[in-house]
């Protein structure tokens, strides 16, 4: 999980591999 993907979600739900669970689908979407 890289660090930058911290500020997309408050919440520590980051899969290694880019893979994450941001609360809003559309930061994904970036």
């Amino acid at each position: 999980a890289s660090p930058a993907s911290k500020f997309i979600t408050g919440q520590s739900l980051v899969i290694d591999g880019g893979q994450l669970l941001p609360e809003e689908p559309d930061a994904i979407k970036d």
